[in-house]
């Protein structure tokens, strides 16, 4: 439960959260093939996190912020890298701030992680480039919202949904252009949605 995920093109990812106990946050990560619909366990990360954003491309996996502890008291902005090539998990570049609840998206050389939460609600973002595990703020969302759902493709990421300020549930979208990291109003969900999740082609 609100864990993260990345994607080699030949396996997700899944990465951290907590099971029936939400005292026991953990780092565990699995992997599952899209080929004979097999999962295996995958190597811990070096954090436990609650809550953390994920993005990737074909060689490695991002997760990123999120809480050290269970529940929305702690965010971090750290992040972890998961190299799929040798299963490996090391410390990488930090966000530049601190926040749970995020949602990740990205395309074959930046991951993006917008909003989340700190004790208010970030419309905060963050492009990591995986070929210098580096991280810096980019342009940020129109509204301030946690706990949406992000897709994208090479030239684009859709931020929807999610939950503004008051926890309020909300259908707007935003859509960020890679080329010029430009953010505009996007088309809304046809319904209201929090902590929701998003995929795509």
């Amino acid at each position: 439960f609100f864990g993260a995920s990345a994607s080699s093109g030949a396996f997700g990812l899944f990465a951290t959260g907590y099971n029936s106990d939400i005292s026991n946050i953990d780092a565990l990560t699995d992997k599952y093939f899209f080929s004979g619909d097999t999962v295996i366990a995958g190597t811990n990360l070096g954090t436990a996190r609650y809550a953390p954003g994920g993005a990737g491309n074909t060689t490695s996996g991002i997760i990123a912020a999120g809480s050290g502890v269970a529940g929305f008291g702690s965010p971090i902005a750290t992040s972890d890298k998961y190299t799929y090539s040798g299963d490996t998990a090391i410390s990488s570049g930090s966000l530049s701030t601190a926040r749970i609840a995020v949602v990740g998206a990205g395309n074959s050389t930046v991951g993006l992680f917008f909003g989340g939460y700190n004790g208010s609600w970030l419309a905060v973002n963050d492009i990591y480039t995986y070929a210098s595990d580096t991280a810096a703020a980019s342009t940020g969302l129109e509204t301030a919202r946690s706990l949406a759902g992000a897709t994208g493709n090479s030239t684009e990421a859709i931020v929807a949904g999610g939950a503004e300020s008051g926890d309020t549930a909300i259908a707007s979208s935003e859509k960020y252009t890679y080329s010029g990291a430009t953010v505009t109003g996007g088309s809304s969900l046809t319904t209201i949605r929090d902590a929701n999740f998003a995929c795509g082609t």
